[in-house]
């Protein structure tokens, strides 16, 4: 499905406007390279963060684990560090949703 010239998955919600923009050009390689080990359907992690609007439904969450990391920091040790400005995308689209 091809929205605004963007590929989308099917199942995966249109909409988000620039929050959905920034998700896919900032967010989505660093998922792609750090978190989908587990983050996949029927991943370890048993929760699933393939599409945009999983993130958006669990924004609180990821700034907690990611940003704030607490109570546990992710991503685990194992999964690479995230580096500063990988952190800085992260908190940077966290926060536009509060």
């Amino acid at each position: 499905m091809i929205a605004d010239d963007v590929l989308l998955r099917y199942g995966e919600e249109a909409g988000g406007g620039v929050d959905l923009a920034l998700w896919r050009n900032q967010l989505l390689p660093i998922f792609a390279q750090k978190c989908q080990s587990c983050h996949l359907p029927g991943g370890s992690a048993r929760i699933d963060l393939s599409t945009y609007s999983t993130w958006a439904l669990r924004r609180t969450a990821i700034k907690q684990r990611v940003v704030d990391r607490l109570p546990t920091p992710m991503p685990p040790v194992t999964a690479g560090k995230l580096d500063e400005k990988e952190l800085a995308s992260i908190s940077s689209w966290v926060m536009r949703g509060r």
